[in-house]
């Protein structure tokens, strides 16, 4: 069902429950990737507009779904159960029927706004008037959990990973459905190098020495000064470091983009 390319998965504030249920279960590995997954709040705001519209309305409308309901369905939802004792088993007949209404509204709603924009299922992964339409082509996502064990908490920050049991942590990656997935975050090697929760490999600069340039004597370098190698810092990194073995062409050097200069391993 969750890695289903022709099932799609709707919802409200979906991404928050299916990492909850993931780190949940981590044993469970059905729940580490899904395919398919609408937000319908995130519809909402590209079907009618209301966030350029009336600002105050989108923030109401796509934080409750209950608002949500009412401004799509012209019904507002009963949530006197929201605030019940959820642990206590078994659950009463109101709560059954809160939680079995909570996931049968959001197709509902799915519909009624692609009917409001004149939209349809071009494929199995786009939705819009015809195949050239792209206000929706960002609409279904697909979502990998990723565990990992680490100690370094200035790793696991720029990961931004979840505990969830023992040592154990969870990254979130989250990509347009239909598109290659990135690349599996990864902590440092021995190289510094490290893959980030959007599958974007970086190198730290105090990883990466001037001396292994391919042109690496001081007069190359000495040719460089006083002529114009970007508009930017890191495009000028990126010519000075241009073919550096310690610095894959598919990676980016991490550095401090406040600072006034950058370490490098053996310069600065």
């Amino acid at each position: 069902l969750f890695v289903s390319e022709r099932l799609a998965k709707v919802g409200f504030q979906l991404a928050t429950d299916l990492q909850r249920l993931a780190g949940s279960y981590p044993h469970v590995t059905a729940f580490r990737f899904i395919n398919n997954v609408i937000e319908t709040s995130s519809i909402v705001r590209r079907v009618s507009r209301i966030d350029i519209q009336d600002g105050r309305l989108s923030k109401q409308v796509t934080n409750s779904l209950s608002k949500l309901a009412e401004y799509v369905l012209g019904k507002p939802m009963n949530k006197e159960q929201q605030c019940s004792d959820w642990s206590i088993r078994p659950l009463s007949q109101d709560q059954i029927d809160y939680a079995s209404l909570d996931a049968a509204v959001t197709p509902c709603i799915l519909l009624n706004l692609l009917d409001l924009g004149n939209f349809d299922w071009v494929d199995n992964f786009k939705i819009g008037s015809n195949e050239k339409d792209e206000t929706l082509s960002h609409a279904i996502s697909s979502f990998r959990f990723v565990f990992i064990e680490s100690s370094n908490d200035a790793m696991l920050k720029k990961l931004t990973a979840l505990r969830v049991v023992s040592d154990e942590y969870m990254v979130a990656q989250c990509w347009v459905t239909g598109m290659a997935p990135p690349k599996l975050p990864m902590t440092p090697n021995d190289e510094g190098l490290y893959i980030d929760a959007k599958g974007i490999m970086f190198v730290p600069a105090l990883f990466v020495r001037l001396s292994r340039n391919p042109k690496s004597d001081r007069s190359s370098v000495l040719d460089m000064l006083g002529t114009q190698v970007g508009l930017s810092k890191e495009s000028c990194l990126a010519s000075l470091l241009e073919g550096n073995p310690d610095l894959p062409t598919d990676a980016k050097l991490e550095f401090n983009k406040k600072s006034g200069y950058v370490e490098l391993k053996d310069s600065i």
